[in-house]
């Protein structure tokens, strides 16, 4: 929730750009940034995408093609799979030739990448950074995350990051949410120049 309203409060941002949402269960902030003109792919296990993210994604783009030139796509992706990481970068490049993404990045995907609580469980640090470096690799996309610290090894992850991206802003969850009782940061990451 609290990264759909990040992405809907800088809604002029989303438009014209090709974003994938990470781990995204519902599609939430994928569904937000194609409302705001975004081509958008949502990501997340291959099951979670047949049983929750693909229906969701059908009911909100049921009306796509009448109102929208870009596209809202669900589509698996466990990180660390090259393929499936692959794949997804091939749904924004297949969008743009046949014109239906239109970005100012000409070939080139992602414009961003999202997510959101996606770090819980530190088994999967490793094959996340394996998929963000993989989809993060050109130096203006933008890998924005909303990172709620639950343990002691969350940090661990962050390291994990910072050792490939540099941060350009971190957001404290109550400059977006005054009254949000939970302990979150928005982070937008750029691949690390160098």
């Amino acid at each position: 929730y609290v990264l759909a309203v990040y992405v809907a409060r800088q809604a002029g941002r989303w438009n014209t750009t090709s974003v994938v949402e990470l781990g995204c269960g519902t599609g939430l902030a994928a569904g937000v940034t194609w409302k705001l003109g975004a081509f958008a792919v949502a990501t997340d296990l291959p099951e979670v995408v047949e049983a929750v993210t693909a229906p969701n994604v059908a009911n909100i783009a049921a009306d796509a093609a009448k109102k929208r030139r870009n596209a809202f796509v669900g589509a698996p992706l466990s990180w660390g799979v090259d393929a499936e990481a692959a794949a997804c970068e091939s749904l924004c490049l297949r969008g743009k030739q046949q014109g239906l993404i239109a970005t100012p990045n000409g070939g080139e995907c992602f414009d961003f990448v999202i997510a959101a609580d996606v770090v819980y469980h530190s088994e999967a640090h490793e094959p996340l950074m394996a998929s963000l470096r993989q989809l993060v690799r050109k130096p203006t996309t933008t890998f924005v995350f909303a990172h709620r610290r639950r343990l002691e090894n969350d940090t661990n992850f962050l390291d994990l990051v910072l050792g490939h991206f540099e941060t350009v802003k971190a957001t404290p969850v109550t400059d977006i949410l005054p009254d949000c009782p939970l302990d979150l940061t928005m982070y937008e990451f750029t691949v690390m120049k160098g």
